[in-house]
């Protein structure tokens, strides 16, 4: 299974860890806060099975985000984040637009 952590400020801003320096469109990021990490997985089932098996703790449900096509499930790692696990929702109409987190590449 692939799996993609991301790093998401309150701006939902993508991040990535690049040589340890948080970087968002190749721009070094050094005040950002952290609101978010996010496990991306090819369905919530496995992304679920995948964050709750590495870490010995439940998920909660998330809920699902109509305009992207997608669903997600919730856990509480700190007073201001959150770890998202989030996966295309099989049920929802595809958008006309590519997906967060590059989800639309585990097709």
């Amino acid at each position: 299974m692939r799996v993609t952590i991301s790093i998401c400020d309150c701006g939902l801003r993508q991040f990535r860890i690049v040589a340890g320096i948080l970087r968002w469109n190749g721009f070094d990021m050094f005040s950002s806060a952290i609101d978010h990490l996010v496990v991306t997985a090819p369905t919530l089932a496995a992304g679920i099975q995948f964050v709750e098996q590495k870490l010995g703790c439940r998920m909660q449900p998330g809920g699902r985000h109509p305009r992207m096509g997608t669903h997600n499930a919730l856990l509480r790692i700190g007073v201001d984040c959150y770890l998202e696990v989030i996966s295309i929702d099989p049920d929802a109409v595809p958008p006309a637009r590519s997906r967060w987190f590059e989800l639309d590449m585990l097709l």
